[in-house]
């Protein structure tokens, strides 16, 4: 952003955050560049420490300026990337979170219903009439459901009589 001419904040509710910014400007010679101001304290210490002292901003040679703008828009590159990595881990790490909430779920389920399933009952009922028994009886409702499906153009329900006929095939 110097290299750029453009002014840079860095804004934090804590002091160790911007604190930890000013410990890597001194590593390199920049914090005169900076300034806490957040309370009044800090604020009249900055004030009261302005002189009529020029600083004399580091220069870099232009073939070495050119080598800094490209690194820097290189490790941009990378961290542009390694920030949408970790996106796209933290979205399949919700999937996972709600996947191991929706196994629980069921589990809890198996475990109240101790594998019981209303269907079950129907099918104990099939398993009781005899494949001749539902072939007619299948026969019939297709033949009821191609004469309704003609006139109405409707699909065909299985109907109180239906059903008393099928039932009354299984005894």
């Amino acid at each position: 952003m110097l290299l750029q001419n453009k002014r840079i904040a860095v804004v934090s509710s804590n002091n160790s955050a911007t604190a930890n910014v000013l410990e890597k400007l001194k590593k390199y010679d920049l914090d005169f560049l900076t300034a806490f101001l957040g309370n009044k304290q800090n604020r009249t210490a900055f004030i009261e420490g302005q002189t009529e002292k020029t600083i004399q901003m580091p220069t870099l040679q232009q073939s070495k300026e050119d080598f800094v703008r490209k690194e820097i828009f290189r490790l941009n590159q990378q961290l542009d990337k390694a920030f949408e990595i970790s996106n796209e881990l933290s979205t399949v790490i919700q999937q996972i979170d709600a996947l191991r909430l929706e196994f629980a779920h069921f589990e809890n389920y198996e475990k109240e219903t101790k594998g019981r399933n209303s269907n079950m009952s129907d099918l104990r009922l099939f398993l009781k009439i005899s494949t001749q028994k539902l072939m007619k009886f299948w026969l019939t409702c297709e033949r009821q459901t191609k004469g309704v499906e003609k006139t109405n153009q409707q699909s065909y329900k299985i109907g109180l009589i239906e059903k008393i006929l099928l039932f009354g095939t299984c005894q």
